[in-house]
This record gives C-alpha cells, structure tokens and sequence, in this order.
C-alpha cells in the first residue's frame, strides 16, 4: 500500500496493500504496545476486519492508518467496537483533500481511563426511556442522595430514548452527576464531523453514553499528563476541526508527540 493507494480501485486489492503495509511498519506499532497489552499482530487484525466492514476505510491514507493504530496502543485499548472500546472511523481532511482514518474511543474505553487516571472508584451510564419513571431533584444532592431517580419499566417497548446520565463517584468521596436530554445528545453530536457516518450513525446509544461521561468527567480533577487528559485534549481538538492524532509520523522516522508530550511514547501507570 503506497501513498497513491487510491489509484487502486478494487477493495480486495486495497485489504491486501493495507495489511502488506501495515506489517511492513509492525515495528512502529510493536514499540508503541511495548509494556501493554495490546500487541501489533492483534491491532493491525482489528484494523482489516474494520476495514472489510467499512470499505470507505479503504480509501483512507496509508500514514493515517498508523497514527490511529498508534492513538490506539498509547491508550492500551483496543479498537473494538462490538465491545464500545474504540473505533477506527474514516474522515475527510479537508485541508489536505484527502480520507484519513482516526481512532476514536468508546464509551467503555473511555471509562477505562477514567478508573486509571481520574481516581475514579465507581462509574456507571444508563438510557432513560418515555415509559421509564425518570425524576431528578437536585436539592437531594445536598443531602448527600442520589439527586434523582430512575425506575426502568417492564414494557417489552419502553419507548424511544429520553435521556442519557452517567454518575462518577470520586475516590475523595465527590460525586458527579451529569443527565443529557436527548436534544443535548444530538447537539453535540452535531458539532462532530463524523455526526453522519461511522459510530454516531451505527452506534448512536454508545455515542450518547459516552457524551454523557465526557461532560461528566469535566467536573472531576484529572492528572495532568494521563491519558484521560490526551483524551479530553483530542477530542477538544477534533471538534474544532482539526484531525487530533496523538502522534505525527512521516512514514519513515520516528512518531513526535503532537497532543502530548513529546516523545512520550509510554502511558503513566
């Protein structure tokens, strides 16, 4: 697979240049999973059967394909999206006119970091429904409760989707309770610009939850340096329009930092 990959029509032959590239750069991967446990043989797995799902991911840039592969390894978690790990998404850079694929974390990636970088002792999202008995009574809060309360019905059908909320507890005992109407879900996903493609469109209950704890995240103190904090950075940049890769790699030298430190190829522990 060679930069001018999309001169080649045919998906099978596109597969077989992506793995033939990917393997040809293994060791660019490999050094980037050292010390964690995600090697380079299962990332580059996950990234054809992303491919072979999603063909548009075959028209992506050779380079973007080891950047995101390399966002994935930093954050030791994997781009699986049956299990709303993370996801490999195509994207168009607008600048450069060009696809290039990006790793985007899931919710349950997500919340992975938040228990290894936010002190976070206890996590947990859930969809309220229309027949759902959902109140929320904020004084409760000062209480010391639980300021809301949700009742799921048994109906086979509970109804469409109403709210998303997300509750943290903190190991210093603070807790963060943050619910998103299903008007709010939607306007932040208006602000991506894979709002219409990829997990947004296949996986929009996942998007929603994860939304939920990044707001919820905010309230909480997060360790400068951690991956919660990469996190948090690259998404900020993505939804100012920038691509957000972690790393810059020209195809032949060493990954730079670009989002974190530089040189700061191995995670906190």
């Amino acid at each position: 697979m060679s930069d001018d990959t999309a001169l080649v029509r045919d998906p099978k032959e596109r597969r077989k240049h992506l793995v033939r590239y990917l393997h040809d750069r293994s060791s660019v991967l490999a050094g980037m999973c050292r010390g964690r446990e995600l090697n380079s043989d299962r990332l580059i797995d996950l990234a054809v059967a992303a491919a072979t799902q999603n063909p548009k991911l075959l028209e992506c840039t050779p380079a973007s394909w080891v950047m995101a592969l390399m966002d994935s390894a930093w954050y030791g978690i994997e781009p699986n999206p049956h299990l709303a790990l993370g996801y490999l998404v195509p994207y168009q850079n607008r600048k450069r006119n060009v696809r290039e694929v990006q790793f985007m974390l899931g919710y349950k990636g997500l919340m992975t970091l938040a228990y290894e970088s936010a002190k976070v002792t206890g996590i947990f999202t859930r969809l309220v429904y229309e027949r759902d008995d959902f109140s929320i009574a904020w004084e409760r809060e000062w209480e010391g409760s639980a300021p809301f309360v949700h009742r799921p019905s048994a109906a086979d059908d509970r109804g469409d989707v109403t709210h998303v909320y997300t509750v943290i507890v903190h190991e210093q005992r603070l807790f963060s309770f943050h619910p998103l109407t299903r008007r709010e879900v939607d306007f932040y996903r208006s602000k991506s610009q894979r709002s219409d493609d990829g997990p947004w469109r296949d996986h929009w209950a996942a998007m929603a939850r994860k939304t939920s704890i990044r707001r919820a995240l905010a309230d909480l103190p997060i360790r400068s340096g951690s991956p919660l904090e990469a996190v948090i950075r690259q998404e900020r940049a993505r939804d100012d329009g920038q691509d957000g890769h972690l790393f810059s790699w020209d195809g032949e030298n060493a990954p730079a930092g670009r989002l974190i430190e530089e040189n700061a190829h191995a995670r906190e522990g």
